[in-house]
């Protein structure tokens, strides 16, 4: 059977709140001064790239 291809908001989140645990779980870590600076620049000119997890 084919999976649905549009998924309801609620599946989205759902898996994406898992998927951030089980990254949670294996150490996968961005630090909030990290992800600030990141997200601070953003609409920028020089926008950072990802953050590197720990």
């Amino acid at each position: 059977m084919k999976k649905h291809l549009q998924q309801s908001p609620e599946d989205v989140r759902d898996r994406l709140t898992r998927e951030a645990l089980a990254s949670l779980r294996a150490g996968l870590r961005v630090s909030h001064a990290e992800l600030r600076k990141w997200a601070e620049r953003l609409n920028t000119a020089n926008p950072l790239p990802l953050p590197k997890t720990s």
